[in-house]
């Protein structure tokens, strides 16, 4: 879902639930396997997202900034899931950020920033 901008730090906000991506995308069970079946859905629908934005950004601002993919309750999500280990859920967080770079970010003109929160 779309953040609000921020005053002090202005750019595109989008952040991404892993509880809702995991009832959406993966049939309610969020595992690793679902999750790279997923990105095939998700990553256009993240792009074309984040392309738009960037233009509407752009029509209404001078300057360039990069834009923000948050993760929020990421450990949350996973120990709710069944993930509870701290070097699993490390992983996982590893896997996803492989998956985003590789399908949304490599793929964007401009820079986008992925946090896990």
């Amino acid at each position: 879902h779309v953040l609000p901008c921020s005053t002090l730090f202005p750019r595109i906000r989008v952040g991404l639930g892993l509880a809702a991506l995991g009832e959406q995308l993966c049939s309610g069970w969020l595992s690793e396997i679902a999750l790279a079946t997923a990105m095939d859905k998700l990553a256009p629908a993240l792009l074309n997202l984040l392309k738009s934005l960037r233009g509407d950004w752009a029509a209404k601002r001078t300057m360039d900034s990069p834009a923000h993919l948050l993760v929020p309750r990421f450990r949350e999500c996973l120990a709710d899931a069944g993930i509870a280990s701290r070097a699993d859920q490390n992983r996982f967080q590893e896997l996803l950020s492989r998956l985003l770079r590789d399908e949304v970010q490599s793929h964007l003109p401009f820079v986008l920033n992925i946090t896990f929160r």
